[in-house]
């Protein structure tokens, strides 16, 4: 998603190569980051958006695949406006919703986590 646009600096008598960092944008990308750390596992997606169907779906993906046996699952998100039970509404039809929200116990961070230990 990066693109370096400057040129290596040829190596002389006195100084090695030298590097001038930069970057120039190549494009986006949206990453969902799903992990279970007790059991040592984490799971990385990337889709071109990061909308409430894209997010409902990645949740949904989950439940129906991974944690197909699971009867509740924790799912711990950050406050990010798409990361809500209305998602699943939007993106599926309701019977199918009602499937996968009964099963979720939602357990949102602080908005604001100062205050957590380090």
């Amino acid at each position: 998603m990066l693109k370096d646009p400057r040129e290596l600096i040829p190596a002389t008598a006195k100084h090695g190569n030298r590097v001038d960092y930069g970057f120039e944008r190549a494009g986006t990308a949206n990453i969902f980051m799903s992990a279970e750390p007790l059991a040592g596992w984490r799971e990385v997606a990337v889709r071109e958006r990061r909308t409430k169907l894209d997010w409902a779906t990645e949740m949904a993906r989950l439940l129906e695949g991974r944690d197909a046996d699971c009867e509740r699952v924790v799912l711990v998100c950050d406050n990010l406006n798409t990361h809500t039970k209305g998602a699943f509404y939007e993106a599926f039809k309701p019977e199918r919703t009602r499937q996968l929200v009964r099963r979720i116990a939602f357990c949102d961070t602080p908005k604001h986590g100062s205050w957590l230990p380090s």
